[in-house]
């Protein structure tokens, strides 16, 4: 059995207990700088910060630290059936040709628990979707974000220190 086949298998053992992030929708754009899914609304301003809502209600400002002139965003919202009460907003950055990065946003409930970068790995978002790309994973406070190797984009410049089998790219993020 091969490194990689060994990984996955272990990796799929260990965390029998997941909760998966299966139903991925996409944030409305009502204007350029407000999106909107359900009751959530992120709301971006010309320095490169979201504001948070829930229910119209402030939650939070988000200041990104990453100067970003890029075409727009678009914005996902995962979440799992049987526990509502998680979730993980992923703010996509588009560029020229594709996404330049990832921001997410795990929640429970009104509660920010984690936010981050991700930088590496990407996909052309021109010709793949976020969810044929990216399956979202939480299991004793590790956030699982696994890539679809195939739908990288070659543009991607991959860190040699990321654990990957056959299939996926993984990166994990402890909370």
């Amino acid at each position: 059995m091969s490194y990689f086949n060994s990984f996955t298998q272990n990796y799929l053992k260990i965390n029998k207990g997941n909760i998966y992030f299966s139903d991925v929708n996409e944030f409305e754009s009502i204007d350029d700088n407000v999106f909107k899914f359900d009751n959530i609304q992120l709301i971006t301003d010309a320095n490169n910060c979201f504001t948070l809502k829930k229910k119209g209600i402030k939650i939070a400002d988000i200041p990104l630290d990453i100067e970003y002139e890029g075409p727009g965003y678009n914005i996902y919202n995962f979440s799992n059936k049987g526990n509502k009460n998680l979730r993980v907003i992923l703010i996509e950055a588009s560029a020229d040709i594709g996404v330049a990065w990832y921001f997410f946003i795990f929640m429970e409930g009104d509660k920010i628990i984690k936010k981050n970068y991700i930088k590496e790995p990407r996909h052309n978002s021109d010709f793949i979707t976020i969810k044929d790309f990216l399956k979202i994973s939480y299991s004793n406070k590790t956030l699982t974000f696994r890539f679809v190797k195939k739908y990288i984009a070659k543009y991607s410049k991959i860190p040699k220190t990321i654990k990957k089998d056959n299939t996926y790219m993984y990166v994990f993020i402890h909370i």
